[in-house]
């Protein structure tokens, strides 16, 4: 995914956020099956795998849920840094 410095611009969360979004898990719903065996070890293995399939598009769909809040926290950032540069450059320090 690369790296952005860290940036009160709603541009750069934007794009960083971009990349999350249009992320997809492509094992949704699958399910891995054994047939005709009868060891356990494989069983247990076919259940750890699903579990594993399950959590993982779990994970996904949490981490893109989160990258949606990015932007609008970016927003309210940009804001308090622009009255943070009018206050400086009028000397307004608020006291």
């Amino acid at each position: 995914m690369g790296t952005s410095k860290i940036s009160s611009s709603t541009a750069v969360a934007e794009n960083a956020i971009s990349k999350l979004q249009g992320s997809t898990f492509s094992h949704q719903g699958q399910q891995v099956e054994t047939s005709g065996t009868t060891l356990k070890c494989m069983s247990s293995a076919k259940q750890l795998n699903n579990d594993l399939l399950k959590d993982l598009n779990e994970l996904v769909h949490s981490i893109q849920g989160q990258s949606k809040k990015v932007k609008g926290l970016a927003e309210m950032i940009e804001s308090r840094d622009r009255q943070d540069a009018r206050d400086l450059a009028t000397m307004n320090w608020g006291f």
